[in-house]
């Protein structure tokens, strides 16, 4: 049986978009921001206790925000905290991903965050 696919409007494919920039471009660079300013010592930018928690939720919800329109204009600039497969209304939420998670560049981009975040939970936890 052929079903013709639903068709996404405008606004849930910005959602969409939006959720998976947020979630797999910006919070591994904004948890890095986290554990280094952990590391760091600086009490001021991370307060005790939701401190860190709340830049974090802000930082990737606000560069989830800007990102697309700033890409639009400096796309040389942007190139890494902006993914426009994530905008594309053809695909599906999961077909975004999985044809996002298949370029080779991406899974070394992957490998190389998850390492270094690793080594500064190491460091946040060592060093208290």
């Amino acid at each position: 049986m052929n079903t013709v696919p639903e068709s996404k409007t405008p606004e849930r494919n910005r959602l969409e978009g939006f959720v998976l920039n947020a979630v797999f471009v910006s919070a591994p660079t904004f948890s890095g921001i986290v554990l280094m300013l952990r590391l760091l010592g600086s009490h001021q930018a991370i307060a005790e206790g939701s401190g860190a928690a709340v830049f974090f939720v802000v930082a990737s919800f606000l560069q989830g925000l800007v990102a697309p329109s700033l890409w639009k204009r400096f796309p040389n600039f942007f190139r890494r905290s902006h993914e426009p497969l994530f905008y594309d209304s053809r695909l599906s939420f999961s077909e975004k991903f999985a044809q996002w998670h298949s370029q080779p560049a991406v899974s070394a981009q992957l490998a190389k965050t998850m390492i270094g975040l690793i080594v500064l939970a190491i460091g946040v936890v060592s060093f208290r």
